[in-house]
């Protein structure tokens, strides 16, 4: 049953309304609920037979109206693998993270395995004839089949720690849980990011950067964005440009432009996380030091006041990562005011 427009415009009607009242700090409790019944939204809305996302492999017309190079580049990838067999995932290849810090031999395999699956499955739908099915059903079973459906770079986040996956606790719960942004790995604050007005990135998709740019040549690699979008509006950004300069051979450039309707006193720092314990002795410059090279953070030493802390490591997985500890370079903005232009450069010593 087609959704009436009439009908639908009612309904989304409600929903602003109660948007509205929640934005003038009302609850909206009760807005939706006393005005429409179960009943009276189910009359409106259409029964699952009608919904169709995507065509059906008996609805030929469909899949024949895709690009012909399309519908031939996926079934000539199919039919390489075609009978081939599934990769076995072994938990050897799994333990290689613990091991070795590799996380990817695992990570190309199960990926592998599901992207081998979707052009199986398309090849099949465009093609009609049954040819591959036979390998979309082992695929499924393969990794119906799978003890954990996780990459081992999360299982650390498990009571046992590093190595292979306990399957009688929900590990992906606390890895991609509601909980996951109050971990301090996950956290905007512990990553090279700046904190605006004491407030860091948010997290959902609504949160993002916007006005992406990259270029690259011989020479350089310049990748920008706005990253204003990424933080909620009580940190009061009109804009934020960052970008970051790769001049090969030579060195790395931060450029941050920001216009702010406030700058709050030290509400304004920059984080940058290293494992080498870095030395501020010399104001506008922060060098770390490594066996075979060190690298040299310059700064401007009239607009930052910089500090570190060091962070100890005790989760196992990242232990066997980074060793005991990291450190956090804090450059804060001594006096920030509302619109600002600096530059970082990173370079070898």
């Amino acid at each position: 049953m087609p959704i009436r427009r009439q009908s639908l415009l009612a309904l989304l009607s409600g929903v602003l309304v109660a948007t509205l009242d929640l934005h003038a700090g009302g609850t909206g409790a009760g807005i939706l609920t006393g005005r429409y019944t179960i009943a009276q939204v189910g009359e409106h809305l259409g029964s699952n037979s009608d919904w169709h996302p995507f065509p059906s492999t008996a609805d030929r017309d469909a899949w024949r109206a895709l690009p012909a190079d399309v519908r031939s580049a996926y079934v000539r990838e199919a039919e390489k693998h075609l009978h081939t067999g599934w990769s076995v995932l072994t938990a050897a290849d799994f333990l290689d993270y613990t091991r070795t810090g590799n996380r990817s031999r695992y990570q190309d395999l199960s990926f592998g395995r599901r992207q081998l699956l979707a052009t199986f499955v398309i090849a099949e739908c465009v093609e009609g004839k049954g040819r591959f099915r036979d390998d979309v059903i082992n695929g499924i079973w393969a990794i119906c089949e799978e003890t954990y459906w996780g990459v081992p770079a999360h299982v650390g986040a498990q009571k046992r720690g590093s190595g292979l996956p306990d399957v009688t606790e929900p590990t992906v719960e606390k890895t991609f849980g509601a909980d996951r942004y109050s971990l301090w790995t996950m956290q905007s604050a512990y990553h090279n990011l700046p904190t605006i007005n004491g407030r860091g990135q948010e997290a959902g998709r609504m949160f993002a950067a916007r006005d992406v740019a990259y270029h690259a040549s011989d020479s350089s690699a310049l990748l920008s964005m706005d990253i204003a979008g990424a933080y909620p509006e009580p940190a009061g950004i009109r804009a934020w440009r960052r970008e970051v300069r790769l001049n090969r051979g030579r060195d790395v450039v931060v450029r941050d432009q920001y216009d702010l309707a406030r700058a709050e006193e030290n509400g304004i720092r920059l984080s940058l996380m290293t494992c080498r314990e870095p030395d501020l002795g010399h104001p506008g410059s922060v060098l770390l030091r490594a066996a075979a090279s060190s690298a040299k953070l310059e700064y401007d030493a009239s607009l930052f006041a910089a500090t570190s802390e060091a962070v100890t490591m005790t989760d196992p997985q990242l232990q066997s990562c980074w060793g005991g500890r990291l450190w956090r370079i804090l450059l804060t903005i001594k006096t920030p005011p509302q619109k600002q232009d600096f530059e970082i450069r990173i370079r070898k010593e």
